[in-house]
């Protein structure tokens, strides 16, 4: 996942917590998942990998009712993550990448519909959100791309 800031691509982890009481009550916020969302379970090692997408992805077009709720909440989670990195970087645009790439259709309105609801009232528009053109390979030729850039900005360098 990136976010365009400027021309530059930054980078933001963190899922914030989700304002109000918690499921249980308490004041200052729950972290990790909607209260209504079902518990869920450690990620195995490994997750993530093109033959498990593959899969997920064919179980999504068969409309499997447990992986369209997965991907609902994944992009629930996603848009509360980006409001965050929104919030604190501004940037002109969300270019997801690597595993979201595939699943946006799935998970693409989820996102949307999150952003808009944590940001809309705040901004007058909330950043267009595309999916990068490299796929799986996003972040991998981002960071190459990185280490060209300063190879040319200052070739002196490495001497």
């Amino acid at each position: 996942m990136g976010l365009e800031s400027g021309g530059g691509v930054s980078r933001h982890p963190s899922v914030p917590a989700e304002p109000g009481p918690d499921p249980e009550g308490h004041e200052g916020g729950w972290v990790g998942q909607p209260p209504s969302a079902p518990a869920r379970t450690a990620v195995p090692a490994g997750a993530g990998t093109s033959a498990e997408v593959g899969a997920l992805i064919a179980r999504l077009k068969a409309r499997d009712d447990a992986a369209l709720r997965a991907c609902d909440q994944a992009g629930w989670a996603l848009g509360v993550a980006l409001s965050s990195a929104i919030n604190l970087i501004d940037p002109e645009t969300i270019v997801l990448g690597g595993v979201f790439a595939p699943l946006f259709p799935w998970i693409g309105g989820a996102v949307a519909e999150t952003l808009q609801a944590r940001l809309g009232q705040m901004r007058l528009t909330v950043p267009p959100i595309m999916v990068s053109r490299l796929g799986s390979e996003a972040a991998t030729l981002g960071a190459a791309g990185q280490v060209i850039e300063e190879i040319i900005a200052d070739p002196a360098a490495l001497l």
